[in-house]
């Protein structure tokens, strides 16, 4: 049971405690997420269920729950998506010498996620430029001045919420 600090760039700090004691205090329903919520707000936006504490958090929570449970997944079809793009990419893994675990990961999280939505193949690498912009933002300061991540990053959400607004319009 240890402390681990991770320095970032630009004096953020994340804090990790490997005990059961940690995880008691990070369930706990009267933790607030809201330090962490503005660092990763760029990505997550201030409204989502990932930056919610409390009776905000559960209600978010509550309301999107019935779409990922089994029968959820199974009636959207999202579970053939993952099953066939899991089942693709082991695959493709098994046969390369050495696999970037990470990577891969990544990369496949975010094809199922963008499969799901709709996203044309031919947009997937636009798609997944802007979410790392949006990643990479987080980790510098927030201040709104060209050339800084944070401006990059503000600027690919502009990119991506108008993309899934359009997949939302669609869909009603």
């Amino acid at each position: 049971e240890r402390l681990h600090r991770l320095r970032m760039p630009f004096g953020s700090d994340i804090y990790l405690w490997t005990s059961h004691e940690a995880l008691d205090l990070l369930s706990n329903k009267d933790a607030s997420t809201s330090e962490t919520a503005k660092i990763g707000e760029v990505v997550v936006g201030h409204t989502s269920m990932l930056s919610s504490d409390g009776a905000d958090h559960r209600r978010r929570r509550a309301a999107s729950s019935a779409p990922f449970t089994p029968r959820g997944l199974s009636m959207t079809g999202v579970s053939d998506v993952i099953a066939e793009v899991v089942q693709t990419r082991v695959a493709s893994m098994l046969q390369r010498r050495s696999v970037r675990l990470l990577d891969e990961t990544q990369s496949l999280s975010l094809e199922i996620l963008f499969r799901v939505l709709g996203v044309p193949p031919d947009e997937v690498d636009a798609w997944v430029s802007r979410y790392n912009v949006m990643l990479r933002g987080v980790l510098g300061p927030t201040w709104d001045l060209p050339g800084l991540p944070h401006r990059r990053a503000l600027k690919a959400r502009a990119w991506v919420d108008e993309r899934l607004g359009h997949f939302v319009g669609e869909a009603r």
